[in-house]
C-alpha cells in the first residue's frame, strides 16, 4: 500500500499541494497501522472529548481493517445492520452518561451552594456590601487552615500506626496510642486549644459542614457497597440480630440516661443514642482482617459475621438517626394532626428514599458503557454526583432523612451489577478502591481533625464529663451483655461470643461524621439557638466515645483474639 502511494505521489511534482497532502496521508495511515488502529474515516466517526465514547468490538475492528485496506472498500451502508445498531446504541450511551454526569454536577453544586437550580445567579444582597473582601480572605484562611489539618493530620495518623512503645509503659498505653484516628482526633483538640493556633487558624463554618457531609457521604456510599447480600443469607440470623439488637438497646438505654442525668429532651436523647450505637468500621474491620491473616476464628466465621453485621449496624444507625433528628429539627406542633403528621412522615421519607436510591443505582447499572475503556472512573463520577445530589439536595427541599437512605440504597444496589467485572482473586470493585483510598488519605484525617478542632476545653464543665462519662458506660455495659447474647445460634462458643462482644465496643467514624450535626443547625438558622446547649453536649460525649472507646476496644480485640478464639488448622 505504501509502494503504491509513494509512486502516485511521484507522478504529482506538477502539483506540489496534493502531492503534500497525499504524503501526509500515507504518513497517518502508515502511523495508525503501526498502532493497530486501522480505521476507516467513512466508516467510523470517534467521539474523543468524553472519556465514555463509543468502543469498538473486535468484530468491528476486523470489519474496519478490511473496509480501510488498499484493495476493498465497503460503504457503511452495506455494513450489518446490527453492527450499526450497536455503534448507534454505543453512542447513545456515552451521550446520555455525559448528560447525567452533567446534570447531577450542576444539581450538586447549586445544592451545595443554597442555589436555586432554576436561577443560580440570583445575587444575594448580603454578598455585595463592604464585607465582600474580608469575605474572600476568610475563605483564603479556610483553604490554608485546610491544607494545614490536613498534613498534620496525615502525619499524627502515620506516626500512631508506626510507634511501638517500650513492654515497660504498658500494652494498653501501646494499643491506645497505635490507632490513627486516635492521632488525628489529637490533631485537632490540640489545635485547638493552644493559644498560639486557636487565633491564627480558621475554618469558615460552611466549609466545615460541606466537609464533614460529604465525608459523612462517602461512609454511608462505602457502607452500602460493602454489604454483601450471599453473606447476609448465609448468616442472616446471627447477623441481623448482631446488627439491630445491640444498636437498639444501647440507643434507648442512652437516651433515658440522658434524659435523667443531662435534662436532654427525649427525641434529642435518641439522637445522641444513636450516634453512640454505631459501631466504627475503622477500628473494626482492620481487626477482623489482622485476626484472619494470624487465622484465628475463621472457621467459626468470626470475622466473615463481625465485618457484616458491622455494615448492617452503621446502616441501622445511621438511618434511625436521621429519622430522630427530623423530628428534633422539625417538632411541628403538638396537636393531634401535628403528632400524626410527623409519625407518618418518617416511614414515608424511607420509602421515597429507598425508591430514589433504587432507581438511581439501576440507572447506574445501564451508565456509562460497560464497555467503555474508563467505565470505573466514570462510575465514581456518576456515583459521586449522585450521591452529592441526593445529599444536599433533598436537605435544600426540607426532607432531610430522604438523601441518606437513597445514598445507602444506590450504594448497595449498584454493586449487583459492577461486580460482574471482578475476577475470582478480587474482592472489591475499582470503584470501592477509589472510595476507599479517598477515606484513607483525605476524608479521614479532615473529618476527626475538624471534630476535634471544634472542641474547646475551656467550655466544659467536670459535672458534664462525669455526666456524659457515666452515661457511656450505661450504654456500653448494656451493649456488651446484648451482643453476647445476640451471638447466640451462630455455632460459636462462649469464648467466641464473648470476643464477638468485645469487637462491638469500638466507635470513630459515625460519631465523627454525626456529632456535629445538631450544632451545624444551631449555626445555620437562628431560630435553633436555644438547642446550641444541647448540640455541645452530643458533641463532647460523641468525642469522649472515640476517645474511650477506639483505643480499648482495638486492645480487647489484639490482646483477647489468641485467648479466645480457636486457631485454624
Amino acid at each position: 500500500m505504501c509502494r503504491k502511494f509513494h509512486v502516485r505521489a511521484k507522478g504529482l511534482k506538477s502539483f506540489p499541494q496534493e502531492a503534500a497532502a497525499l504524503r501526509l496521508l500515507v504518513f497517518l495511515r502508515l502511523f495508525a497501522y503501526l498502532r493497530g488502529r486501522k480505521r476507516s474515516t467513512r466508516d467510523l466517526v470517534a467521539v474523543d472529548s468524553w472519556p465514555g465514547a463509543m468502543t469498538v468490538s473486535p468484530e468491528d475492528s476486523e470489519r474496519e481493517a478490511l473496509a480501510s485496506s488498499g484493495q476493498t472498500r465497503i460503504p457503511i451502508e452495506e455494513c450489518d445492520g446490527s453492527v450499526v445498531a450497536k455503534r448507534l446504541w454505543r453512542e447513545v450511551i456515552s451521550v446520555a452518561s455525559f448528560l447525567l454526569f452533567s446534570a447531577l454536577l450542576y444539581l450538586a453544586i447549586t445544592s451545595v451552594l443554597h442555589k436555586s437550580p432554576l436561577n443560580p445567579f440570583a445575587k444575594n444582597n448580603s454578598t455585595l456590601d463592604s464585607n465582600t473582601s474580608r469575605e474572600v480572605m476568610c475563605y483564603g484562611d479556610t483553604v490554608l487552615s485546610i491544607a494545614l489539618f490536613l498534613l498534620l493530620s496525615l502525619a499524627a495518623g502515620f506516626f500512631a500506626q508506626i510507634c511501638k512503645l517500650p513492654p515497660l509503659l504498658g500494652m494498653v498505653t501501646c494499643y491506645a496510642f497505635s490507632s490513627p484516628v486516635l492521632g488525628m482526633l489529637l490533631v485537632g483538640i490540640v489545635l485547638r486549644n493552644m493559644e498560639t493556633t486557636v487565633s491564627v487558624l480558621y475554618v469558615d463554618n460552611s466549609v466545615g459542614v460541606f466537609l464533614r457531609k460529604f465525608a459523612f457521604l462517602v461512609i454511608l456510599l462505602r457502607g452500602g457497597m460493602g454489604l454483601d447480600a450471599r453473606t447476609l443469607m448465609r448468616m442472616k440470623g446471627a447477623c441481623l440480630r448482631l446488627a439491630f439488637l445491640p444498636c437498639t438497646i444501647e440507643a434507648i438505654s442512652v437516651a433515658l440516661a440522658a434524659k435523667l442525668l443531662l435534662g436532654l429532651d427525649i427525641v434529642l436523647g435518641f439522637v445522641l443514642g444513636f450516634i453512640l450505637a454505631a459501631v466504627s468500621p475503622a477500628v473494626v474491620v482492620p481487626g477482623m482482617l489482622e485476626i484472619r491473616d494470624r487465622g484465628l476464628g475463621v472457621r467459626a466465621g468470626v470475622p466473615t459475621l463481625v465485618t457484616a453485621a458491622a455494615s448492617i449496624d452503621d446502616v441501622y444507625a445511621i438511618t434511625c438517626f436521621s429519622l430522630a433528628l427530623s423530628m428534633a429539627m422539625n417538632p411541628g406542633d403538638h396537636s393531634l394532626w401535628g403528632t400524626v403528621f410527623s409519625i407518618v412522615r418518617a416511614p414515608v421519607e424511607v420509602l421515597f428514599g429507598v425508591v430514589f436510591g433504587v432507581l438511581g443505582g439501576a440507572l447506574l447499572w445501564v451508565l456509562p458503557s460497560p464497555n467503555s475503556p474508563q467505565r470505573h472512573f466514570l462510575r465514581t463520577l456518576l456515583l459521586l454526583a449522585m450521591a452529592t445530589s441526593f445529599m444536599f439536595g433533598f436537605v435544600a427541599m426540607g426532607a432531610e432523612t430522604i438523601g441518606p437512605i437513597a445514598v445507602l440504597v444506590a450504594a448497595f444496589v449498584v454493586p449487583f451489577k459492577w461486580r460482574a467485572d471482578l475476577s475470582e482473586e478480587q474482592t472489591k470493585t475499582e470503584e470501592e478502591e477509589a472510595l476507599a483510598k479517598m477515606w484513607n488519605f483525605c476524608l479521614q484525617p479532615l473529618l476527626f481533625t475538624l471534630i476535634g478542632f471544634q472542641l474547646d476545653l475551656s467550655l466544659l464543665s467536670s459535672s458534664l464529663l462525669v455526666s456524659g462519662l457515666l452515661v457511656l458506660l450505661i450504654g456500653l455495659l448494656l451493649r456488651l451483655l446484648t451482643a453476647f447474647f445476640a451471638a447466640f445460634g451462630s455455632g460459636l462458643n462462649k469464648k467466641e461470643r464473648l470476643y464477638v462482644a468485645f469487637s462491638w465496643l469500638p466507635k470513630a467514624t459515625v460519631q465523627a461524621a454525626l456529632a456535629p450535626v445538631v450544632l451545624d443547625y444551631v449555626n445555620g438558622d437562628p431560630e435553633m439557638e436555644p438547642l446550641r446547649s444541647a448540640g455541645t453536649t452530643i458533641l463532647t460525649i460523641s468525642v469522649l466515645s472515640i476517645l474511650v472507646t477506639a483505643p480499648v476496644g482495638a486492645f480487647l480485640m489484639r490482646f483477647t483474639a489468641s485467648r479466645l478464639l480457636r486457631r485454624d488448622a
